[in-house]
């Protein structure tokens, strides 16, 4: 027998709907007890569409058989029209070839997108700085394991005393931070680089004598435009809720253009900082 068959007992509860192609076998398991089973065959004709009933007798292996040269016909509602219209066609090989694991395609990551705060330090600006100071806050864009983030920044130090001048350093920057996400579990571990660009401000105090005699001070402001890039490791925490709570450190190096020279120099740093990130 083949085509749309399902298998209800005497109260009516479907057990079993399948469609059976021709000359495949089908073996169906059915629960013990003293249920009385039925095995319904659905046929479709040029105009017409059966549904019809063959009562299951049990031998004493609990083996089932059935009379089909006896069917009896049902009424096509209600449940009967929704077996209709389940399985149409029949199991073959063909039908579960999307779903076997060589076929099974991994729907994309989504973009993930969302603010930033950074706070942190600098370290290789002036012999009397131990590190700069520095705010940042920024937009970060994220999918699978790859994110890039645009960040503005400032970094501000006052009093710092060098060879006895003192100086106030302010810096105003833009920085591009791509990363990738090496290892991703409780603690997400992240290899980047920080890439920048940014506008320092010095204003310089050095003591002078004064006309007779007296102790004075001059201030000189000088202007420059330095660049960033360095490498970073992050480590990131969730928190949930997209929340996640960062910490960086870097190293890499700064040129500075001033006076129409050039001069470079080494840095390095590290910050804690706080993302959160929605579809």
């Amino acid at each position: 027998m083949s085509g749309q068959l399902r298998v209800t007992d005497d109260r009516g509860l479907r057990a079993i709907e399948t469609h059976k192609a021709a000359g495949r076998p089908l073996r169906l398991a059915l629960p013990g007890g003293d249920r009385r089973w039925a095995l319904s065959r659905l046929t479709r004709q040029a105009h017409a569409t059966e549904l019809r009933e063959y009562p299951l007798t049990a031998d004493a292996q609990g083996r089932h058989t059935w009379d089909s040269a006896t069917p009896e016909p049902v009424l096509a509602k209600g449940t009967a029209q929704v077996f209709q219209r389940l399985f149409r066609a029949p199991f073959r090989g063909d039908a579960v070839v999307p779903f076997t694991p060589g076929r099974v395609e991994t729907p994309p990551a989504p973009w993930v997108h969302g603010p930033t705060a950074r706070l942190g330090v600098e370290s290789g600006h002036l012999d009397g700085l131990a590190a700069l100071p520095t705010l940042g806050l920024g937009y970060r864009v994220a999918r699978d394991r790859w994110s890039l983030g645009a960040e503005v920044g400032v970094g501000l130090a006052t009093d710092v005393t060098s060879a006895a001048l003192t100086y106030d350093l302010r810096r105003y920057g833009l920085a591009l931070t791509p990363r990738y996400d090496l290892w991703v579990g409780p603690v997400v571990l992240a290899l980047g680089a920080r890439l920048g660009a940014a506008l320092e401000e010095q204003v310089i105090t050095r003591p002078i004598v004064a006309a007779g005699g007296q102790a004075a001070t001059s201030e000189i402001t000088a202007t420059a435009v330095s660049g960033l890039w360095a490498g970073t490791v992050v480590l990131e925490w969730p928190l949930g809720g997209r929340l996640s709570t960062l910490l960086e450190g870097y190293a890499g190096a700064r040129g500075l253009e001033v006076g129409g020279g050039f001069t470079q120099r080494a840095v390095a740093g590290g910050a804690v900082a706080a993302q959160w990130l929605w579809d």
